[in-house]
């Protein structure tokens, strides 16, 4: 019996062999056994895939060293890849590594010894061990920290670069600039610099914690945070000038506040290097670098001021007779007359030539000044009996060293005023009156009232040295109110004792971290629209923690959504504002368990409204998604159909959209798998992607239109000197040129270099990094053969203006065996031979057929007689009919391949077979 079986789409992509036998499978008719080099797209063709251009060498090629990328996306034409390795970070950008532009370094300076001499302003010596920079014109004393010196202990730390002789140089350890250390000159300036211009940063990471950071962006910053690193923010100031520092906070994470007898106290209200002593042991060594906040009760949660007629409320008048005593407020200021005169623009108080010469100025009138009182949260005034004049409330941000009035009040005997606020920050208030110029004996004083509702006064300090259980040495970072004990403090909610933020997410303008050692189910959220302020209080937009309810299972990951998506160790939740529609606020959240599946310890990817999370066995990756039936989020499995394919572990997922969705994953054991993914569409393609070396990472930036977006691994490879880390881009105008039939620019090869020459080469050099390997050549869009490179280069067998080399990799395509409904009964248990295949193809060129892993392959050939022999064969569209050699078989085992560094885009098979038996 004689039968055609048509197969017009792959997009369910590779199945798993434990499903071979069900063909009852909805999507068993689009899968495959194999899918290797090959991309599922939505529409249903499989489609080789673009090459890998070889972009540069990592900084370690170490076997025992990873090398982890991720994207830093801050526009859509402006993107770079980040490489971390141990202790480093460097910048990709447009497929370059960034280097050091020499007009903005700074030359090297010899530091030399202080002098007693006077120095100017910005002069910098060295002295007792210290670099010290002159505020101002100095005296000939010694240097000392105040307002003529600033001292800091080094010229140069790790990340400097300075140029010296042309030649620019990398600093490696902290030190002063003096003779030995002399870059290229000094006894020991190879352990202190390192002659090169690649731009790099040093980062806290080491190569063991590489793959646990988890990060997120906004504009040119990126915040970063793993257990046991203090959260870090990665800032782009250019492309070759970055910061990668602890976070500063402007007031620092505290847990809950203290609930044993233990008391705390600091031998000052403010300064540094004071003493933090406790009634208990309570300190540890871990607690260096961490704040404790300290409180005390207000004494008196109120201030008064008296309204009173000062005396001051007559107006200088240029002419009048003044004498001794008297007092006149003019352009703001309050002054009193200490001889007789008569009035002139001269003697004009505060303004004239001579006005020092009959009068004192009094600043602004003591006696209107009520006490400062500092207030966070709600405060209240109130004002009372009979008064005129102005009423100011004023408020200062920086200690009293400048005033600004917030509220002003005008009253003419018989108003008051009741008003009521709220301070977000913390700052100090107080009252100032200027009583009215009419001068009118008959108005008696009245009375204004502050009152904080907030009934203590908060301060925290830094610990910087550890000395016993009980006492640690710190810096006052904002000033305490008292030296009492008190048993009011929190500990720093992370701490090098307490264990770092897992994750991170920016959510509703705040940014929202996850879980840490010792809080391992608590969130975290800033002040809205300050992402570095963790002051808690009731207000809406005031920080806030959250403990999750449920089993202690610590926090995987966070994703912002339309809701907050949490996931653990052991299940996923959403978290949102108390009533609907609402935000999360301190006062105010509803966190809803969803399921209890479980994750690793991997960021979860948004695609959509669709979060994609791996479970914590690393094999199992699901979509959490709003089901409408549950009323609810429902985590259904995305690797069902294809458990195989995630053997060895996922250990990195990044996202690529353009031209469609597809997530790309690194596994355990170096391998690079993929998911076209389009849920609109119900398609769920998993895809392997074998190349010759081990994939380490992977990251996706977005590439500007209308090329895809930018995928990016690094790979080690072999070459003929040993082992070699290589960051390498897929073409991003892969899909463009195949569109366009750019034949003789497609790269379809790994590790690839694509040159092109002004006349034609018969040696083409620049191909150091394959030194020793035998490498594919594509010479003017034709396929030439294979060369092993060395020194660097290749001969063609042809001259060639455009050449494109690299590493070969083998598409291959298998289709499922279908089932084939015969007259009696199914296609299984007969025997079978594919006499013809009929391939439908798209842009093509160079392809191979067989039936069966163990007959041979059968060439496809698509140069005719019309084609000049010396030229390359176009790319072909439409149908192609092969005949087949081979023996019979129990199964349809039609499997397509290509080994050429040209396309292959398969949109349909037919198998024409012959059935056997019954």
């Amino acid at each position: 019996m004689s039968a055609h079986v048509l197969i017009n789409s792959f997009n369910s992509g590779e199945f798993s062999p434990l499903l071979e036998a069900r063909t009852d499978v909805q999507k068993h008719r689009s899968g495959c056994r194999k899918m290797q080099n090959f991309i599922p797209r939505t529409f249903g063709g499989a489609h080789s895939r673009p090459g890998l251009v070889y972009r540069g060498l990592t900084k370690s090629a170490e076997v025992a060293d990873v090398t982890r990328l991720i994207d830093f996306q801050f526009s859509e034409s402006t993107s770079l890849i980040v490489e971390m390795g141990g202790g480093y970070v460097r910048f990709w950008k447009q497929g370059d590594l960034v280097h050091k532009s020499p007009g903005t370094t700074p030359a090297w300076e010899l530091r030399s010894d202080w002098v007693a001499s006077a120095y100017v302003a910005g002069a910098k010596v060295r002295y007792d061990s210290k670099v010290w920079t002159a505020r101002t014109v100095t005296t000939v004393a010694a240097p000392v920290e105040g307002a003529m010196w600033t001292s800091k202990a080094h010229d140069h730390l790790p990340g400097d670069y300075v140029m010296r002789a042309g030649v620019m140089y990398y600093c490696l350890a902290p030190h002063i600039a003096v003779s030995d250390t002399e870059p290229g000159a000094g006894a020991l300036w190879a352990s202190h610099w390192l002659a090169q211009t690649v731009y790099e940063r040093p980062s806290p990471y080491t190569t063991a914690q590489l793959f646990e950071v988890q990060f997120c962006q906004v504009n040119d910053v990126m915040y970063l945070v793993h257990p046991d690193v203090p959260p870090q923010k990665l800032s782009r100031l250019a492309d070759d000038a970055w910061t990668l520092l602890p976070v500063d906070y402007t007031w620092p994470v505290f847990y809950d506040e203290n609930v044993t007898e233990t008391k705390l106290s600091v031998d000052a209200t403010s300064g540094k290097d004071k003493t933090l002593t406790a009634t208990t042991d309570t300190f540890v060594p871990g607690h260096v670098g961490s704040p404790f906040l300290i409180a005390h009760r207000r004494e008196v949660a109120t201030i008064d001021l008296r309204l009173y007629k000062s005396g001051y409320n007559t107006s200088w008048i240029l002419g009048k007779a003044y004498t001794e005593g008297d007092k006149v407020h003019n352009k703001g200021g309050y002054y009193y007359c200490y001889s007789n005169h008569t009035a002139t623009v001269a003697l004009e108080p505060g303004d004239g030539a001579s006005w020092a010469s009959r009068w004192h100025s009094q600043g602004i009138d003591p006696l209107q000044v009520s006490g400062t009182m500092r207030v966070i949260g709600e405060w209240q005034l109130f004002t009372y009996e009979n008064w005129a004049g102005t009423l100011y409330l004023e408020r200062s941000t920086d200690d009293g060293a400048t005033w600004e009035v917030i509220r002003t009040y005008i009253g003419n005997n018989d108003r008051n005023v009741n008003p009521t606020g709220t301070q977000d920050e913390e700052a100090l208030f107080r009252l100032r009156f200027v009583d009215s110029i009419i001068d009118d004996a008959t108005t008696p004083d009245g009375r204004a009232t502050l009152e904080a509702s907030e009934p203590k006064t908060q301060g925290y300090v830094m610990v910087k040295q550890y000395l016993s259980p009980t006492q640690v040495k710190v810096d006052v970072i904002k000033p305490l109110h008292s030296t009492q004990p008190t048993t009011t403090w929190r500990e720093a909610a992370w701490s090098d004792a307490r264990g770092w933020p897992r994750t991170v997410t920016f959510f509703e303008q705040r940014i929202l971290y996850g879980g840490s050692r010792a809080h391992p189910r608590n969130l975290w959220g800033s002040t809205i629209g300050d992402f570095d302020h963790f002051r808690y209080a009731t207000l809406d937009d005031a920080a806030f923690s959250y403990l999750l309810s449920g089993k202690p299972n610590v926090i995987q990951w966070l994703v912002a959504q339309s809701a907050l998506m949490v996931g653990t160790l052991g299940d996923e939740a959403v978290a949102s504002g108390a009533a609907a529609q609402t935000t999360i606020t301190p006062t105010g959240v509803n966190i809803r368990p969803q399921s209890n599946f479980g994750s690793a310890y991997l960021p979860a990817l948004l695609s959509n409204d669709v979060v994609l999370f791996v479970e914590g066995d690393r094999r199992t990756v699901r979509e959490f998604v709003y089901s409408f039936e549950k009323d609810g989020f429902v985590a259904q499995r995305m690797t069902l159909l294809a458990e195989h394919i995630t053997r060895g572990g996922i250990v990195q997922m990044a996202l690529a959209q353009k031209p469609e969705a597809i997530v790309w994953a690194v596994t355990g054991d170096g391998r690079l798998i993929g998911m076209t993914y389009e849920r609109g569409q119900e398609v769920v393609a998993w895809h392997q992607h074998p190349t010759d070396g081990f994939v380490e990472s992977v990251a996706v930036v977005s590439g500007q239109a209308p090329a895809a977006d930018e995928v990016w691994i690094c790979v080690r490879r072999q070459t003929s000197a040993g082992t070699q880390r290589y960051l390498e881009r897929m073409d991003p105008e892969h899909w463009n040129k195949v569109e366009a039939e750019l034949q003789p620019y497609l790269i379809c090869c790994d590790s690839a270099r694509a040159q092109e020459y002004e006349t034609p080469v018969t040696t083409v050099t620049g191909l150091s990094h394959l030194n020793g390997r035998e490498v594919c050549v594509l010479v003017d869009g034709a396929v030439h053969p294979m060369r092993t490179v060395a020194g660097g280069s290749i001969t063609l067998q042809t001259p060639g203006t455009v050449v494109v080399v690299g590493l070969p990799f083998t598409a291959l395509l298998e289709p499922n065996e279908m089932e084939l409904p015969l007259p009696d009964g199914s296609l299984r248990g007969r025997r079978l031979r594919i006499n013809r295949a009929v391939l439908q193809l798209w842009k093509s060129l160079g392809c191979e057929v067989r039936h069966g892993p163990d007959t041979p392959w059968e060439t496809l050939y698509f140069r005719d007689t019309s084609m000049p022999m010396d030229t390359a064969v176009p790319l072909f569209t439409g149908t192609k009919e092969i005949y087949l050699e081979g023996r019979h078989q129990e199964s349809m085992r039609l499997q397509v391949r290509q080994t050429d560094p040209l396309p292959l885009n398969v949109l349909a098979l037919t198998a024409k077979l012959d059935v056997y038996g019954d």
